[in-house]
């Protein structure tokens, strides 16, 4: 290949790769957020409900419940979100198993964390899996990588097996090694946390030795590029590059 094409096949290349990850980062930190908050604020809100004052950013916050009593029920269809209420309907739940529900710790409390896993896995499995495979040119099957390997593991745990890791499921984890077998699932913030700095970006940004083998077929780019898209990475995800090294 002549060298000019050379170099620009390899930028166009680590421009393609870096642009999946920079989805796949987004949407990391997102669907995270969300795994967090929505918990979270029901936790807040419960605790508004039965009249716990809230710090937040310097004030003080409570609740005033209508009528000058709390609320019996909820309505969990209401177009605004849960709205309290006192008169039961096929769509209202009792203000007490909700509030209980909602306490920080309890099994819905943490389905709610729990839930990111199956969510983001298949992402990956569906999705980005295939992009970067296409970038690369290679099949999604040759993406082999130990991180989303424990995700599969944590994801069946959760979907199949009531959120309990088993013997021969999340107890195995190679990179997330959070659970033994028997302990129930439950994500808080420093397993996210271990999520995003153990994320695997220059695993990702390289092209799979089965590819570099020749199974790729003739669109399967140069073995140069997998530096050149290390290098990229580093430049153009700065906290990614911080988290690897």
């Amino acid at each position: 290949m002549d060298p000019v094409q050379g170099t620009k096949a390899a930028e166009d290349h680590a421009d393609a790769v870096v642009d999946i990850l920079e989805r796949i980062r987004t949407e990391l930190l997102l669907t995270i957020a969300v795994a967090r908050m929505a918990p979270r604020a029901g936790v807040l809100a419960a605790q508004l409900i039965k009249g716990i004052q809230i710090p937040f950013l310097g004030r003080t916050y409570s609740y005033s419940p209508t009528r000058g009593m709390a609320p019996a029920v909820f309505d969990v269809c209401d177009p605004d979100g849960l709205r309290p209420g006192w008169t039961t309907s096929s769509t209202t739940v009792a203000a007490d198993l909700l509030l209980d529900a909602l306490t920080f710790g309890s099994e819905h409390h943490a389905w709610g964390g729990r839930m990111w896993l199956p969510t983001f896995f298949s992402r990956w499995e569906e999705d980005y899996r295939h992009q970067l495979a296409a970038v690369h040119g290679c099949k999604p099957r040759d993406l082999q990588i130990p991180f989303f390997g424990d995700l599969r593991k944590l994801r069946n745990d959760v979907a199949h097996r009531g959120g309990v890791a088993r013997a021969d499921g999340a107890a195995t984890c190679e990179i997330l090694q959070w659970f033994e077998a028997g302990d129930p699932i439950v994500l808080t913030h420093t397993h996210f946390k271990e999520v995003i700095d153990r994320f695997p970006w220059l695993e990702l940004a390289q092209r799979p030795a089965a590819a570099a083998a020749g199974r790729g077929g003739p669109t399967c780019p140069p073995a140069s590029m997998t530096i050149w898209n290390c290098e990229c990475v580093r430049q153009h995800l700065p906290t990614v590059s911080r988290s690897v090294r």
